[in-house]
């Protein structure tokens, strides 16, 4: 493995470039000090590489940060016996992170939505960041990036050029779907569901949508500026009749001889002789159950609704696929 050459000149797409911008932004963003353990896990470059190798690096890093004139002050850590390194803000000159606590809540917050999305990378760089600016992150139980759909990124397009989005939507216990033609007003999250809300052009009525429910691509159309959002919107409103219905779902189950006793137990009539059987049950929180109905398979299998049996297939090719 080669050596990094500290006689070399830093190049604006070497890694060694951005891992030592990093580690000075931390630095400086954590008046108390960071220890070299701290170090290693935040800033990218070190992380991932061994003990001896971030040793290394670090060392040289100090040596370059020195040879700028930026001295790293080192502070000693009684309690733990350790050392925690720093960088005064009055003998360096950045501009300083002009947001409220409001706005930085909101980053972190994107951040958690776009997690597990295409966005990935961005969302962890972006939380890398918030961390080295020392902005506390709060704890969340909440998993803000479940129900994010394909979809989102070309709503949150049209809502910000303000542009027409059309989209075929298929209702609750509807087999065929509906044209929708959309001015995005705003997206808002409930437990387990995202949903965009705006005016539907062809009723002429304010409506919300369920993002999982929006089939094939949201097609963005007309000039930027077309409409203007409104100041004043009662969003609960708007959501409370659909997110009602998006939390209770009918599905129509066969399930085999000795199978599916958790479905049997929810049936509205008696099933307790566990013979072959066909019923209706009511799912409360669908997008919990789905998965554990998706597990009880080919014991429990789903007649109807085709959506539901369409996310069903979805999550048994996906757990073949990673297998």
């Amino acid at each position: 493995m080669m050596e990094e050459d500290d006689s070399l000149p830093l190049a604006p797409n070497d890694p060694s470039t951005e891992r030592l911008i990093n580690l000075f932004m931390l630095l400086q963003a954590r008046p108390r000090g960071v220890t070299r353990e701290e170090i290693f896990d935040i800033v990218p470059g070190y992380r991932g590489s061994s003990d001896a190798a971030s040793e290394r690096m670090f060392e040289r890093d100090k040596n370059i940060l020195l040879s700028a004139g930026i001295q790293i002050e080192v502070k000693t850590d009684v309690i733990v016996n350790d050392y925690r390194y720093t960088i005064s803000r009055d003998r360096v000159l950045l501009p300083e992170l002009n947001l409220t606590k409001d706005e930085l809540k909101a980053l972190y917050y994107a951040s958690l939505v776009w997690k597990n999305s295409d966005l990935r990378e961005s969302a962890r760089e972006l939380g890398l960041k918030l961390q080295t600016y020392g902005v506390e992150t709060p704890n969340s139980d909440i998993d803000w990036s479940y129900g994010v759909t394909h979809h989102l990124p070309s709503i949150l397009l049209a809502m910000q050029d303000r542009r027409i989005v059309q989209f075929q939507y298929r209702k609750p216990q509807q087999r065929e779907t509906d044209t929708r033609t959309l001015e995005v007003w705003g997206v808002t999250y409930r437990p387990t569901n995202w949903y965009v809300f705006g005016l539907d052009r062809l009723r002429n009525e304010p409506r919300a949508f369920n993002l999982r429910r929006i089939i094939g691509e949201c097609e963005i159309s007309g000039s930027r500026n077309a409409y203007e959002i409104p100041d004043q919107i009662d969003v609960e409103a708007l959501l409370n009749p659909i997110h009602y219905a998006d939390s209770f779902q009918k599905v129509t189950l066969r399930v085999a001889a000795g199978k599916g006793l958790y479905w049997r137990k929810l049936a509205k009539r008696d099933l307790s002789d566990l013979k072959d059987d066909t019923f209706e049950v009511e799912l409360i929180n669908p997008l919990i159950n789905v998965p554990r109905l998706a597990a009880d398979a080919p014991g429990v299998v789903v007649l109807e609704p085709l959506e539901v049996r369409e996310e069903i297939r979805t999550l048994l090719t996906q757990a073949v696929e990673v297998q």
